[in-house]
């Protein structure tokens, strides 16, 4: 261990970034003390699918979800640890474990960014810029924030170990970095199939490399996809045990159809093997033949599903879930704001420096020439970078893909600014340092964002901030009742249901015995309706009382400021109101259900049953 140590000494560099770590995690604590932690919802669900499983040996609620199991895996058997080693209650381990996750997720996304940095021997000041603004960045550190114990985090991660690997396959002609590429796509598919995309890049690049260079590139085009091909069979039989047969035809998540695309791949990469052709003309020919057959498969055996994972989902969520999340709202709002400014700054600082030479700076910088030895391979981090912005503008979710390599790739073109400024010899250089420069960039650059959040809420209308308070407040008391008081006021009962907001679905399942009607998963489309018919007062008392039957309603949470129960708490005489004691849960309005008391048309239905 002392060796290790030693070595870290001496290597400066790493405790840069462990101390960059601790930095970065000191500073996401503001948000964590400013923003309640019960304004996650996903954590919640993680937690209560362990505490599923340490239960029943099943991370199966009572809803099908299209996650996965590897991140479940990961969150669980670190929290056991920490509960043998430290005799702890598995809900406290879960949250100190997921808190410590987080840390270890955003330590190793700095290490991977950092070597990135290295292979392709950026300067110190570029170095400086890469890991102080991944650390600083509002939009980045946010994904590791305390207790967001989420795959999003650990996709992030790896996405930036992905790009690093995939480029160093690329250019070298080793084959070790073509395993760890796949590994990584393998683990990342299997954590989310969103992860396909950037494989289709890299892909993509693998398939052009063979058109000028088969020799070099056939063997890693089989390589790669038998390796991911048989990983994701191996993930495919661990997921089939819980939620599906092998066979079972799911888009949304890891199943057949995507194992069935690199199988594909692994058949187009054995006939490129076998068929030889020198001729650049016949082998591109090929290579169309081959994809317009693989095309017409699977839209044969999978429809338009391989390709849009939401297809043929119900109306509903398109036109009224998916706009209320947002990970699923387009790129282009308000708290997009901070990289919008990088957007403007790598355009104006690369037109300025460069004017009629624009290109990648991280060429001309790289003094091993590593990348200039094959041309097409200087686009590839560029045409990832352009491939997940398009995305972005779609849904903003794909934001954790395209903010670490913007930063990359703007990280030479400040070096090279800060060179511009040293060869000016401006007045002020003497009293600084280019470090100084990139620190003060920054700075700059991460306040932007900040400042412009505050100065939202402080222009925001009277009204508005208002109601922004009560919703908050809502929120808070909400969260608070659920956790402290729900099951002391109604009891130990796991058959009973919680009629609340789909947002707090999550943490009933965690705080409490009890079920709700779904939480926020586009996969229950029923549950979802039934929310949000009853809230905006859509159902009659007959259908609010089937129900209530059916489904072992015993409980309604809703906010006081809104309309939420208004209509059917006055007309429903079985809807009883819950008193508090005074200055106690001032946001929100708790009724329970007596049946006793039904109407006439209620007692009809209950006869009936």
């Amino acid at each position: 261990m002392s060796r290790y140590i030693d070595k870290i000494i001496k290597n400066k560099e790493y405790l840069y970034i462990i101390l960059l770590s601790v930095l970065a995690g000191i500073y996401s604590l503001t948000d964590f003390f400013i923003d309640d932690i019960t304004l996650l919802h996903d954590p919640y669900y993680r937690f209560a699918r362990a505490i599923q499983y340490d239960n029943t040996g099943s991370f199966y609620i009572f809803e099908s979800l299209p996650w996965t199991k590897p991140f479940d895996y990961a969150l669980y058997y670190g929290a056991k640890i920490f509960q043998y080693v430290f005799y702890l209650n598995l809900k406290v381990a879960l949250i100190i474990w997921g808190a410590i996750f987080c840390a270890i997720c955003y330590g190793l996304s700095l290490f991977f960014i950092y070597k990135n940095a290295l292979y392709l021997n950026y300067k110190k000041s570029a170095q400086v810029f890469i890991l102080i603004a991944f650390a600083l960045m509002p939009e980045i550190h946010e994904w590791f924030f305390p207790i967001r114990v989420d795959h999003h985090m650990v996709l992030l991660m790896l996405g930036i170990a992905f790009w690093g690997n995939a480029l160093k396959s690329l250019c070298e002609k080793s084959y070790k970095h073509i395993f760890y590429s796949a590994i990584i796509s393998g683990l990342a598919i299997w954590i989310h199939i969103e992860f396909l995309a950037l494989v289709a890049v890299f892909e993509l690049f693998l398939f052009l490399n063979w058109l000028f260079d088969s020799k070099k590139y056939q063997k890693k085009l089989l390589i790669y996809n038998i390796i991911v091909a048989v990983f994701l069979y191996f993930a495919l039989f661990i997921e089939s045990y819980d939620a599906f047969t092998l066979q079972s035809i799911v888009y949304d998540s890891l199943s057949i159809v995507h194992v069935s695309i690199f199988i594909v791949l692994v058949l187009n990469a054995i006939i490129l093997f076998i068929l030889k052709f020198n001729n650049i003309i016949y082998k591109s020919l090929l290579l169309a033949v081959l994809w317009t057959l693989d095309l017409i498969v699977f839209f044969k055996l999978f429809g338009i599903g391989f390709f849009d994972p939401y297809a043929g989902l119900d109306v509903y969520a398109v036109n009224n879930f998916f706009p209320m999340i947002s990970e699923f709202q387009p790129f282009f709002r308000e708290y997009n704001f901070t990289i919008m400014v990088y957007l403007i700054l790598f355009s104006v600082i690369t037109y300025s420096i460069f004017k009629d030479k624009i290109y990648l700076s991280y060429v001309r910088i790289d003094k091993h020439n590593i990348l200039n030895k094959n041309l097409l391979n200087n686009f590839f981090l560029l045409s990832l970078f352009l491939i997940c912005s398009l995305l972005m503008f779609k849904n903003v979710r794909w934001s954790y893909y395209v903010y670490p390599l913007l930063i990359f790739l703007v990280a030479p073109i400040v070096s090279l600014f800060l060179e511009k400024l040293d060869n000016k010899k401006l007045l002020f250089h003497f009293a600084f340092s280019e470090y100084l420069y990139v620190f003060l960039i920054l700075y700059l650059l991460t306040n932007i964002g900040l400042s412009y959040r505050y100065f939202i809420m402080l222009n925001t209308p009277k009204e508005l901030r208002k109601a922004h308070q009560a919703y908050m407040g809502c929120y808070q008391d909400i969260s608070k009742y659920i956790k402290k008081d729900l099951v002391e006021d109604f009891g130990v009962n796991k058959d009973m249901t919680v009629m609340v907001n789909s947002d707090y679905g999550p943490l009933v399942l965690y705080s409490t015995p009890y079920k709700v009607l779904s939480t926020n998963n586009h996969r229950n489309i029923k549950g979802l309706k039934s929310i949000k018919d009853f809230y905006d007062n859509k159902l009659t008392e007959q259908e609010v009382l089937n129900l209530v039957k059916n489904d072992n309603i015993k409980v309604f949470i809703a906010c006081k400021q809104s309309s939420e129960l208004s209509s059917n708490s006055s007309k429903s005489s079985w809807l009883i109101k819950k008193n508090f004691k005074k200055n106690q849960y001032q946001n929100i309005r708790v009724f329970y259900t007596d049946l006793n008391k039904v109407s006439k048309l209620g007692e009809a239905i209950k006869k009936s049953a």
